[in-house]
Parts: C-alpha cells; sequence; structure tokens
C-alpha cells in the first residue's frame, strides 16, 4: 500500500520525521525510516528498511538501496545510487553520479542469489562526482576520492585517492577534517 504524501509516495509502514521534505515523484518503500529535517529531492527512490537519519540532503534521482544507513547531515548529489547495506557515516559528501556496488556479480534473471558485500564510508569522507565504489570497500575518516576514481581497495583515513585504479596521492589538510 502507498499513502500520498504531497507529490511522494510514501508506503504506510514508512516513517518520514517532522520538518522532512519530500520531492515530486519520490518513493520511500515500506520500512524505510527517514528522519528529521531531511531533505529528500525529485524522482528519488528509497527502498525498504533504509534509515536515513537527521538532516541529510539528498537531491533529484537518486537511488538508495535496501538496509543502507545514510547519517546525519550526509549530502548527496544528483544521479548517485547507493548500494545494499551500504553505511554512510555522519558529515559524509557524495558527488553527483556516484555508483556505489555492493556485489561482483550480476543476478538479475539468473537463478543464484548474489553475495551483497555492503561499503563502508566513515565520517567526513567526500567523494567527488563520478566516483564508482567496488563492493566491501571502506573509505577512511575525511578521506578525500578524485573525480571519475574507481577505487578497489580500503582507502585509509585522511588519504585522498585519484584515478583508475585509485592510488593514494596525498592527504587531507588538517583545516579540511571535520
Amino acid at each position: 500500500m502507498i499513502a500520498r504524501f504531497e507529490d511522494a509516495y510514501v508506503h504506510v509502514n514508512a516513517s518520514v520525521g517532522e520538518g522532512t521534505e519530500i520531492g515530486i515523484c519520490t518513493i520511500v518503500d515500506d520500512t524505510a525510516v527517514i528522519g528529521k529535517y531531511c531533505k529528500i529531492g525529485n524522482f528519488c527512490h528509497i527502498r525498504p528498511g533504509v534509515r536515513i537519519l537527521d538532516g541529510a540532503d539528498i537531491r533529484d534521482y537518486c537511488y538508495i538501496a535496501q538496509n543502507a544507513v545514510i547519517g546525519e547531515r550526509v549530502k548527496i548529489f544528483q544521479y548517485s545510487n547507493i548500494g545494499m547495506g551500504t553505511l554512510i557515516q555522519k558529515d559524509v559528501y557524495i558527488g553527483a553520479k556516484v555508483m556505489i556496488t555492493n556485489t561482483n556479480r550480476i543476478a538479475y534473471g539468473r537463478d543464484f542469489e548474489p553475495e551483497i558485500t555492503p561499503c563502508v564510508i566513515m565520517r567526513g569522507a567526500r567523494i567527488a562526482s563520478g566516483a564508482k565504489l567496488k563492493p566491501g570497500v571502506v573509505i577512511g575518516g575525511n578521506a578525500l576520492v578524485g573525480m571519475g576514481a574507481l577505487v578497489t581497495k580500503d582507502v585509509p583515513a585522511c588519504a585522498i585517492v585519484m584515478g583508475v585504479p585509485a592510488k593514494v596521492t596525498g592527504t587531507v589538510p588538517q583545516e579540511e577534517r571535520v
């Protein structure tokens, strides 16, 4: 069942906190929980079991897969895809068209269940537009992932990584850390 929430569609078993704004044609599925004072853009899809904590800002056309957790004050820009079970801690920035994956196999139309290996993005990390994260990658606190990077391995806290595949190219300055 879907209940109307202004111009969005919020399942009757979903929870939306006070002061939260949800854009037109956005779908919030069964058991999703959205905290207080969040902004969810237009044409997003928030899947079952997702938890979005207070003050998160998710822009237009984002897909948040089942059981992902989006921390306080996280900002996710347009067209990003957050994979099933992903954990994003607070104060994280995710640029436009970022792809966070959770499996190396495509199960669509097949008779097997792929192993799900969620990614973890630690507090204060920043991921620039167009970056791709392979399943199970951990992005350390205050790390910076460059535009278009393909992250195939864990990124240490405060590291700057760039390239395909991503390699450490520097350290985030102290004044840019949260």
